[in-house]
């Protein structure tokens, strides 16, 4: 039986992004075809395993599915949404009509990013009305000492958590952020159905990104920590979106000093 993922992951061949499996079920759900290879790239964790099918890979982490490169129709991204799923090869407007939240074409590299709910990136690249290749990231697990963003937490969890906050302010008429909790060393906002929104970090006692990061990402790492990330600096400033970019309303990213060590971190969605 697969260990079950997040109810909002996105799917591969219906399995869910996150979703653990063992070597049979990973030959079961996408074909005995593959390759194992570790994963080469610096910082890379050594729980990572890359699984190839010709030029289409999964990313296993520990077996739980955490990325997909895909080039080819072998696999088909989000059937529990679109029926039949999206494939390479496929037309975009497939994403047309589908709960995405945000969804926009980059003119300036044909690029179409799709926030496909909570914790996923899809960003398939375009060429004459086609699909040609898509990225599929999880960004579910644990992103803050555990805690997930859109994971539901009381308030009596976040102090017991966290203890009580330095400042804890309500905003009853905002139609997004309701609550922000401030800590001397971070700070935590929820929505009004007490789903964790964005955090910023600023203090090495707090962990970020366990899922990509050996060991998790701290304040007061150097930058190229997140190197095998594809940090973008945002024009002349001294903060980087990881991920290559961000989508209109979700990033994250982390803010460094002039000797690239990291001062910040910081995740957004919007929910």
């Amino acid at each position: 039986m697969l260990a079950a993922a997040s109810a909002y992951a996105q799917d591969i061949n219906g399995v869910s992004m996150g979703t653990v499996m063992s070597e049979d079920q990973i030959a079961k759900a996408f074909g005995k075809s593959y390759i194992v290879k570790p994963v080469d790239r610096p910082y890379a964790k050594s729980s990572e395993k890359y699984y190839i099918w010709g030029i289409d890979t999964l990313l296993f982490d520990n077996g739980r599915l955490a990325r997909a490169i895909l080039h080819t129709d072998r696999f088909a991204v989000d059937a529990n949404r679109v029926k039949g799923g999206i494939r390479v090869g496929d037309d975009p407007v497939l994403f047309d009509g589908v709960d995405y939240g945000s969804y926009y074409q980059d003119a300036s590299n044909g690029h179409y990013w799709v926030d496909a709910g909570h914790f996923i990136l899809v960003s398939p690249e375009v060429s004459q009305g086609r699909i040609t290749s898509m990225r599929v990231y999880d960004w579910g697990g644990d992103d803050v000492e555990g805690m997930a963003i859109g994971q539901k937490l009381s308030h009596e969890e976040m102090v017991s958590k966290f203890g009580e906050p330095e400042k804890f302010i309500e905003y009853p008429d905002s139609d997004t952020e309701a609550c922000r909790y401030e800590y001397p060393g971070a700070d935590f906002a929820f929505t009004s159905d007490y789903r964790l929104m964005y955090f910023t970090v600023r203090s090495s006692e707090y962990t970020t990104l366990s899922h990509e990061v050996e060991g998790g990402l701290h304040v007061g790492d150097h930058l190229s920590k997140v190197s095998h990330l594809d940090p973008e600096r945002i024009g002349e400033s001294l903060e980087y979106m990881l991920f290559s970019k961000a989508l209109q309303d979700s990033y994250i990213g982390v803010t460094v000093d002039e000797s690239d060590m990291i001062t910040s971190i910081w995740f957004y969605f919007s929910l």
